[in-house]
């Protein structure tokens, strides 16, 4: 922190003396380090303030408190490189418009995303591929431009509308449609309601970029000069002026930054696009490779606002040392599109309690829309070879050891077993032991999800040997369409219930383990 005024400061460079490994402090001023080297001392520096060096004991958790002192330098003489004086001017341009062109600082504006996840197992082998589960579905494997195998396994598509204000703090997003297609349980696994509050995922004009529970540094950070070098790589005219291209370069080996390029306009001096990958990613378990393409437009012809955003991530799951095209490794392709938008609001967000700040709400037809509907939304025409990767997800689905499988997971967590138009369970109600009914046993089911996603009816019989007597139960219950989850249920039953138990018998399509539809794996 600040010697002087106890602030915390953000992106203090820390490494172990004498290495290249090495952090930044957060937003709260604070970092962790660690190595299996016996480093003993730990250097601490940051722009503006004087350089600290701290010994530290090999082999044991070390806690400091690092106070910097502030310090003036003056400059006798500067020496600018030839192609160094324009980028600096330029980016100079662009930090002073940096919070007019941020649209995270928009009072408020709507919009409509399009969402699209394409999950993908690479570097398949000749023996996965020849297990018995997929002899009749070899059609499934795809291969890259390299050759290299690999199986699809998850495509989902979403449409959202979102709308935001600033002040009073609201968000409301609507899900319009969604559309998924993934090995098993994945098919039917609900992310819309995970996904649809997400904003723009990566935004370039913040100082720091968060990629699973880390800060990376953005090259638009008003102490970029500390991280990056900067190249002006060309100008090329356009209508209204020029674009300039800019690549960023770390300076260093283990800052948590990026490095790539990006397109600046020299009218209102915004980022068109950002096209860049982590240069470290040492800190984010299991990740080889995590790159990013950004893009704005202008609304109204002079307000900055995500365009497209694409996020690739590889994931490397082998725990041993393998040969490297042996790794099996999951690829993940993140798409998203902005479009309909509007900056701001005629009226304030309304949602369905004054006390909320977000919302997620769906239209009565959400889900299961005509193919004639994604063909409309879809800002691009899916690809041959995304229609494969589809096709081939379908075919591995038919088979009947996937099938059989799919429905134990599905059990697991429903606690029922489907069969199509009827759900046997729930499971762990089938036996069970207590002091009046002894051995307790009950065969019970209720109406599937092809029978209708709103409405339900369940019901059972079962016997207690020791009380000898026959138990029942019989109900029906109905989900409203509304934004509140709002339930009608009648019931009735003829058995001993033990408090905390009343609620074994999970209503339309919930989660036995959390019934809330709000949770990943609900239905």
């Amino acid at each position: 922190m600040d010697a002087g005024s106890s602030e915390p400061l953000e992106f203090v460079h820390v490494v172990f003396e004498g290495s290249s490994t090495g952090t930044t402090t957060d937003s709260l001023g604070k970092f962790f380090l660690e190595t299996e080297k016996n480093y003993e001392r730990v250097a601490v520096s940051f722009m503006g303030y004087k350089s600290l060096v701290f010994d530290i004991e090999p082999g044991k958790d070390n806690q400091l408190e690092v106070l910097l002192q502030s310090e003036e330098t003056a400059l006798e003489e500067v020496v600018v490189l030839p192609d160094d004086g324009p980028v600096r001017r330029l980016l100079q341009k662009v930090q002073n418009n940096l919070e007019r062109n941020n649209p995270d600082n928009l009072d408020s504006y709507s919009y409509q995303r399009y969402s699209r996840w394409e999950y993908q197992i690479n570097n398949v082998t000749d023996r996965m591929r020849n297990w018995r589960i997929f002899r009749e579905a070899q059609g499934a494997f795809q291969y890259t431009d390299d050759s290299t195998r690999f199986l699809p396994v998850y495509f989902s598509e979403q449409v959202v509308s979102n709308q935001y204000q600033k002040e009073p703090s609201r968000h409301l997003s609507v899900i319009e449609a969604d559309h998924t297609r993934g090995l098993g349980m994945l098919e039917d696994s609900e992310i819309a309601g995970v996904t649809a509050g997400l904003e723009g995922g990566v935004n370039i004009y913040e100082p720091a970029i968060r990629f699973l529970g880390h800060n990376f540094i953005s090259p638009l950070a008003p102490n970029g000069w500390f991280y990056y070098d900067y190249y002006l790589l060309d100008s090329i005219p356009t209508g209204s002026g020029f674009d300039h291209l800019v690549r960023f370069v770390p300076k260093r080996k283990g800052d948590n930054t990026l490095r790539g390029e990006m397109i600046i306009e020299d009218q209102f001096y915004s980022v068109r696009e950002v096209e860049a990958k982590l240069s470290n990613t040492a800190h984010l378990n299991f990740i080889k490779h995590l790159s990013i393409k950004l893009t704005y437009h202008l609304v109204d012809d002079s307000i900055p606002f995500f365009s497209d955003f694409q996020l690739t991530t590889v994931v490397d799951y082998s725990p041993i040392e393998t040969r490297k095209d042996q790794r099996v490794e999951l690829k993940a392709i993140q798409h998203r599109n902005y479009s309909n938008v509007i900056i701001g609001l005629e009226e304030d967000v309304q949602l369905s309690h004054r006390n909320l700040t977000y919302e997620s709400q769906r239209l009565r037809n959400w889900y299961g829309r005509e193919d004639s509907y994604w063909d409309g939304v879809r800002p691009a025409e899916l690809s041959d070879q995304e229609r494969t990767f589809m096709a081939s997800i379908d075919s591995v689905n038919q088979l009947g050891f996937v099938r059989l499988l799919d429905n134990i997971a599905q059990m697991a967590i429903t606690g029922y077993y489907d069969f199509g138009k009827w759900e046997l369970g729930p499971y762990d109600y089938l036996l069970n032991f207590n002091e009046v009914q002894g051995t307790h046993l009950f065969l019970g089911g209720r109406t599937g999800r092809k029978i209708s996603e709103d409405f339900s009816v369940w019901g059972g019989v079962g016997y207690g040997t020791r009380n000898k007597k026959w138990i029942g139960r019989v109900g029906a219950g109905y989900l409203f369409p509304s934004s509140r989850r709002t339930l009608m249920k009648v019931e009735y039953t003829d058995d001993i219930i033990q408090i905390g138990e009343n609620e074994r018998i999970l209503l339309l399509y919930e989660n036995k383990q959390h019934s809330s539809e709000s949770n990943l794996l609900s239905h």
